[in-house]
């Protein structure tokens, strides 16, 4: 479980939040609740005006974060993060903590947001903490909220898997010095890849963010190599470009071809969050620009959605007695 209990809130209550990931922040902003924003961690691109800085998960500052009267404090935690004073603190100072395991995949995602499982009732056992939905008490919002950002995937999806036979061999770029750090699998940016209608590049890989050499890229040989800098400035020409001094002179197609882009949007690493509906598109604009306007309007694409609480419940419950 990501914590020991949670304090539902109350009608009369104002919900005052703290998250310690700026993915967290970009959810809680998409949900509606950015108002209720207090603190958040260091380095945060989305941070709502007048929310105070508290640190991180792994170097909290304890006492600006209880100065700040917290009622829940949100984070997304990467294996091996020590957080026992943080636990030992929300049981004191008896604020909700919700603390989920670092998403890997859009589902992941999709679950940090709403959890549909939680309506089967309150007995049952999850993998980690109860839905945002359920913790914040805006189930309606964050089952609209979580169904929308499928569906534009979806949209995006529809859109990219019909322009090409072949997909493009593509390499995402994290960070790029002596070394890269690209994407690789087991993370949500490889599954928007696909759903930006590429394969990636780095598919074999043994790590979420496996680091290449020059010689790394010439086995690679992508196709396509996009830089993921949050507001870094436009790309120079490669032979005068320090960020693309690595890939000068490499025989891949990548360099050959002169396709290698820059996506700076101040929310392009922030894929683990509601705004991988834009990051997919950004990706798939570079890609194939041709089909710019289609894939603008599958990110923007409303749905409506009508759940029937008592027939989903019924639903689940049959599914889980059917003989497997």
């Amino acid at each position: 479980m990501g914590g020991d209990s949670y304090t539902p809130i109350e009608d009369d209550e104002e919900a005052r939040i703290v998250t310690l990931a700026p993915a967290m922040t970009q959810i809680i902003i998409d949900l509606g609740m950015g108002e209720n924003i207090v603190g958040v961690a260091e380095n945060d691109p989305v941070a709502p005006g007048g929310a105070k800085v508290v640190g991180n998960i792994a170097n909290l500052n304890k006492e600006s974060l209880l100065a700040l009267r917290p009622t829940h404090v949100l984070a997304m935690r990467m294996g091996g993060a020590q957080v026992e004073d943080l636990e030992a603190m929300a049981r004191r100072d008896e604020f909700t903590l919700a603390l989920y395991p670092y998403p890997r995949g859009i589902d992941d995602v999709g679950l940090i947001i709403w959890n549909e499982r939680e309506f089967i009732g309150d007995d049952l056992v999850l993998d980690t903490f109860p839905s945002l939905g359920t913790i914040l008490d805006a189930r309606s919002d964050a089952s609209d909220l979580k169904y929308t950002m499928l569906h534009r995937l979806s949209k995006i999806d529809q859109v990219t898997q019909t322009l090409s036979a072949t997909k493009p061999s593509v390499l995402l770029v994290l960070t790029a010095q002596s070394t890269i750090t690209a994407s690789g699998p087991g993370s949500v940016l490889n599954e928007l890849l696909a759903v930006a209608g590429a394969v990636n590049a780095a598919a074999e890989a043994e790590s979420p963010a496996p680091i290449y050499t020059r010689e790394d890229l010439l086995r690679l040989n992508p196709d396509v190599i996009i830089l993921l800098m949050p507001n870094a400035y436009p790309l120079k020409a490669i032979h005068e470009e320090h960020r693309l001094a690595l890939f000068r002179d490499l025989d891949i197609p990548a360099v050959r071809s002169g396709r290698i882009h820059l996506i700076n949007d101040p929310v392009i690493l922030l894929p683990e969050s509601t705004a991988m509906t834009k990051i997919a598109g950004e990706i798939a604009k570079v890609l194939y620009p041709e089909q710019a306007k289609r894939i603008d309007a599958a990110v923007q694409a409303e749905m409506v959605i009508d759940i029937d609480e008592k027939k989903l419940k019924e639903s689940i419950e049959k599914f889980e007695k059917a003989p497997p």
